[in-house]
């Protein structure tokens, strides 16, 4: 029994590494600039494929409201797991193994517990399970790379610019267009 434990603690090594809680602001929600978004989080990798996808089809109003919503939903997810990670780690303690047979189950039972209650604020804080947030390696490394951010600024770019340029007036219409001189071939006198 005592190899099979041995042989798991790489699998358990990243729990260990988890930081203890260092940041002081306020919990969620008392941020008066950030509030949260009503109901579960979406996940982000749906709305930046649904951004990409009206990007492409020329769409780029959806386009520009889905990648923000994206950028949105992946930074309020990284809050939430650094948030989660910093609770847990703070409320469940690891104990350092102790040295004979069977020292080691206070830390491994220390350590579960500290994955559960991740796992348990995780689903508490999104408003529904933890897997519909999980990313194919393909969009979390446009993320990392901020791919999301190149489209978006090409979105803004292809906006139509009737949203910012001014309306027309009344009294547009009543003004004769001035008439450029012709750049043809002058005849010759």
């Amino acid at each position: 029994m005592r190899e099979r434990i041995w042989a798991q603690l790489p699998l358990l090594l990243p729990w260990l590494l988890l930081p203890p809680p260092l940041w002081g602001g306020p919990p969620d929600g008392q941020c008066p600039e950030r509030e949260p978004e009503p109901g579960p989080l979406q996940p982000f990798d749906l709305l930046y494929a649904s951004g990409v996808a009206a990007y492409y089809s020329g769409d780029y109003e959806v386009a520009v409201r889905d990648l923000e919503a994206a950028l949105r939903s992946h930074r309020r997810l990284r809050e939430i797991r650094a948030r989660c990670a910093r609770h847990c780690a703070a409320r469940r303690p690891l104990v350092p193994p102790g040295a004979g047979p069977g020292a080691e189950l206070p830390f491994f039972r220390a350590l579960l517990e500290r994955a559960r209650c991740y796992r348990s604020c995780q689903s508490q804080r999104l408003g529904g399970p933890a897997s519909r947030h999980r990313a194919s390696e393909d969009v979390r490394s446009d993320f990392q790379r901020r791919v999301p951010y190149n489209y978006l600024q090409r979105a803004y770019i292809k906006v139509p610019r009737a949203h910012t340029s001014r309306p027309p007036l009344p009294w547009d219409a009543l003004q004769p267009s001035p008439r450029l001189p012709s750049l043809g071939r002058r005849a010759a006198p």
